[in-house]
């Protein structure tokens, strides 16, 4: 969901046992540059923050 100018997930974190390895899609053919983003099962539950010009998790 896009609200307040920021882009909301809200994932079932009982889905995910491992955790979830990802990147961010744009638009078709814009994907993040750099190694792939991570959360642990534990961190799913949390907030986490992703602005525009973050290089590194």
């Amino acid at each position: 969901m896009f609200a307040d100018g920021a882009w909301t997930f809200d994932l079932d974190e009982a889905a995910f046992p491992d955790g979830i390895e990802f990147k961010f899609l744009l638009a078709p053919d814009r994907w993040m540059t750099g190694p792939n983003l991570t959360l642990t099962h534990g961190e799913l539950t949390g907030i986490h923050d992703y602005p525009e010009s973050r290089s590194e998790p």
